[in-house]
């Protein structure tokens, strides 16, 4: 993928040092993620990420964009929520900006879906681009 490209890169289990490294090289940005961001449903991943390189912007993974989601995602060092799209709404929303945090949503398969998450300021949106109706 171009450097240009924007990346959710979503961890299912605590990266390598080698992963690390390879991510770094494939970026072309030592220690930069640019137009990227680490996601995963771990807190303490996310946390080793941190750890590993405290520039990469990480997002935690979340079914409900709730305080505790917030919580953890506040305490993990992370600079958002990516969370299941039933669950965005006006009040989830001002919660995560009154963390610091910014929200994220997947996965829409409906154009008026997607369109209700802009509206309310989501940052980004995983679509299933084969279902995205209109």
């Amino acid at each position: 993928m171009p450097g240009t490209a924007f990346l959710d890169i979503e961890l299912k289990v605590p990266p390598s040092a080698r992963f690390i490294d390879l991510l770094d090289a494939a970026r072309g940005h030592a220690g930069n993620l640019a137009n990227a961001v680490v996601s995963s449903f771990d807190p303490r991943t996310l946390e080793s990420i941190g750890q590993a390189r405290p520039g990469w912007r990480r997002w935690l993974n979340a079914w409900s964009l709730d305080g505790v989601a917030i919580g953890l995602a506040r305490d993990a060092g992370c600079a958002g929520v990516s969370a299941h799209w039933r669950s965005v709404n006006q009040r989830s929303i001002r919660l995560a900006g009154s963390a610091g945090l910014v929200a994220a949503a997947w996965t829409v398969r409906r154009r008026a879906t997607f369109d209700r998450l802009d509206r309310l300021g989501v940052i980004a949106v995983g679509v299933e681009a084969a279902a995205l109706d209109g």
